[in-house]
């Protein structure tokens, strides 16, 4: 996404992560568990190659995937806006031992192509950035995605969903208090001709009040992470951006999107449970490309 200071160095999304107020081990669970299925379809002579977007400066919840498997050697590559955050990840962050060979670009996730020079990835992940985009937006990274994966390979995407049965609100293109700072993900003419009528149809404008379910969701968040030691700063500044910049699309529409950027896809949505309520908006699709599976 555009540059922001929750997570920059100066930020406190790294507590955020730490609290896991937003279900990180269990993302990192269930994602060693997806992974397994890569590792049994490749060739043991070749490294796995790993995409993560929007990886940030501590690519945490990846490389613990990936450092339950010693034994299998995997490239890893990431993509952040954040220069900061970059250069960290570049120089500062400690890989798993089998991670052969680390890429870091500072480039755009939502339009990764252009700044990556490997062709095609294993796996591809995104942790907790897709509840930023609109649903043009969320469809073009799907087309991007398509020409990224590999037949064989997943793409894992653990984030916050609005649940089903509740309308989508438009994110707005900018701050509301600064018309010059904008939330735009990408450039328009890259989606001016997106159009996905089975979600617009439903939908509130940015300047409708705030849903219920948005107002609990930020709430209980709030309250997560105050409980869970992140400190009452980091909550704080966490709701404020969640209130301000965080619109996600549901699963179904997640479902919806990425089949009209590719009909092979297929996806197949993990919850995390139901002890706690929280976990009513949070969960990680996982997407293929072989039919079989």
């Amino acid at each position: 996404m555009r540059k922001e200071k929750l997570f920059s160095k100066d930020g406190c999304y790294s507590r955020v992560v730490k609290s896991n107020a937003l279900f990180h081990r269990e993302a990192i669970i269930h994602g060693v568990n997806v992974i397994k299925t890569v590792i049994e379809n490749n060739n043991a002579n070749k490294a796995i190659s790993v995409l993560d977007l929007a990886c940030g400066a501590e690519p945490i919840s990846i490389t613990q995937m990936l450092s339950h498997f010693p034994e299998i050697k995997f490239n890893y590559t990431g993509i952040d806006i954040n220069p900061d955050q970059v250069e960290f990840a570049q120089h500062h962050f400690s890989y798993p031992e089998n991670i052969d060979e680390t890429h870091i670009y500072e480039g755009n996730a939502w339009n990764p192509i252009p700044s990556l020079q490997e062709d095609k990835y294993d796996i591809i992940f995104m942790g907790l950035n897709l509840h930023h985009g609109t649903p043009e937006e969320v469809y073009y990274l799907a087309t991007q995605i398509s020409k990224l994966l590999n037949s064989q390979g997943i793409y894992l995407n653990h984030d916050v969903y609005r649940p089903n049965d509740q309308p989508y609100q438009r994110r707005p293109d900018h701050h509301p208090d600064n018309i010059n700072e904008s939330f735009c993900l990408l450039d328009h003419e890259l989606i001016e001709g997106i159009v996905l009528p089975e979600i617009t149809q439903n939908e509130l404008q940015p300047n409708a009040p705030i849903p219920k379910w948005r107002l609990t969701y930020s709430e209980l968040l709030h309250q997560s992470l105050v409980n869970q030691d992140a400190g009452v700063e980091c909550a704080n500044s966490t709701y404020k951006h969640v209130t301000m910049r965080d619109y996600p699309i549901s699963l179904n529409d997640f479902s919806y999107i990425f089949k009209q950027a590719d009909n092979k896809f297929n996806i197949k949505t993990i919850r995390y449970g139901n002890t706690h309520p929280l976990m009513d908006y949070i969960a990680m699709p996982v997407v293929t490309k072989a039919r079989t599976r």
